[in-house]
């Protein structure tokens, strides 16, 4: 099975093909430059360099959010396009999992900054396997809440790791709520990259997990903070 897997959630945007579970060339940017700009090309230089023809992917997995508004709905027009000419199948990886299958631990915290103290999150538990996708459980919802508030049902953990960008912002909070409890990963694993996806895309798809059926309902996931859904519900 030839996979194409894209990553647009983050500040780097990165395209990987794989055969079934073996990522075989993959596009990595090494700067925040726009995603509309370097999608399509990157995507083009792979298939020419692994002489595999659009007509011969078989699944689109895509990095669902949450995320980067702008880049996620880059990254989903792009796959909306190429299934509209080849009609393939499409898989839709939530951004949180792909964070934590990266990190091996006991529980993993993704934080994503949300702004205005608020992370996008969940939280898992059992071993990321070094980004095979498998061996981890979440076991809260998706959420954006205050980081305040995951660290508060984070306290009777005996360890957690967090991982993603809002370590950045957050780290002396998160130690200063949860002290030696708390374990960092490196910056490295702070955002997923297609390769990652492909592989999870792969096991996803044939466990029969977040497969798109009807292209409109291919949408970025999008997580709102509730005072933001409060004034939403205020003004219908």
């Amino acid at each position: 099975m030839n996979i194409l897997a894209i990553d647009t959630a983050g500040p780097y945007l990165s395209v990987a093909l794989a055969k079934n579970d073996k990522v075989i060339a993959q596009y990595k940017s090494k700067s925040q430059r726009s995603h509309s700009d370097e999608l399509a090309p990157s995507v083009g230089k792979l298939l020419k360099k692994t002489k595999i023809k659009p007509k011969d992917i078989d699944l689109y997995a895509l990095s669902i959010g949450p995320g980067s508004f702008t880049g996620l709905r880059i990254g989903v027009a792009f796959i909306k396009g190429m299934n509209l000419f080849f009609n393939k199948p499409v898989v839709a990886v939530p951004t949180l999992d792909a964070m934590a299958s990266m990190v091996d631990a006991e529980i993993v915290c993704p934080i994503v900054d949300a702004k205005r103290q608020n992370v996008y999150t969940a939280i898992y538990q059992g071993s990321g396997c070094r980004g095979q996708g498998t061996g981890y459980r979440r076991i809260i919802k998706y959420s954006v809440i205050p980081i305040a508030e995951i660290l508060e049902k984070l306290k009777k953990e005996k360890s957690v790791m967090f991982t993603g960008d809002g370590v950045d912002v957050y780290k002396d909070v998160v130690a200063k709520a949860l002290g030696k409890k708390a374990i960092f990963t490196d910056k490295k694993k702070w955002y997923t990259a297609a390769d990652n996806i492909a592989k999870i895309g792969f096991r996803m798809y044939n466990d029969k997990k977040g497969i798109v059926r009807n292209l409109a309902q291919l949408m970025p996931m999008y997580l709102y903070p509730r005072d933001i859904q409060c004034v939403r519900r205020q003004q219908k």
